[in-house]
């Protein structure tokens, strides 16, 4: 899509246009050059806030696995200023990756 028609998008109607370009990527390999490294981040971001508010950092890793998504969400919060929340998934994912990948399908209470 070119740059004028983005620009007199809806806020709604960019949110959608960019989560479909996420989910399109999203089925290419990461070694793909036609990636775009802002897109992974906002749809990781995304994915991360729809999982997390649904059903925690546990659903999060199980839905979408650690390697899949982290790396990008992290990506994302660092660009748009969230050091907070950055902070949050990286405990998150230091909690997941302790945890012993025979157990990982179990709901981990130190997410609470």
């Amino acid at each position: 899509m070119k740059s004028e028609l983005i620009a007199n998008l809806s806020d709604e109607e960019l949110y959608k246009y960019i989560c479909k370009l996420g989910y399109n990527q999203s089925n290419l390999e990461y070694s793909d050059t036609s990636r775009n490294k802002y897109v992974d981040a906002f749809f990781a971001i995304d994915m991360l806030e729809a999982e997390v508010f649904n059903g925690g950092f546990y659903q999060f890793f199980q839905n979408y696995g650690y390697e899949e998504y982290v790396d990008d969400a992290l990506f994302g919060l660092e660009i748009i200023g969230e050091p907070t929340l950055k902070n949050i998934l990286n405990e998150a994912a230091l909690i997941h990756l302790k945890e012993p990948e025979e157990k990982r399908h179990l709901r981990n209470p130190e997410y609470d």
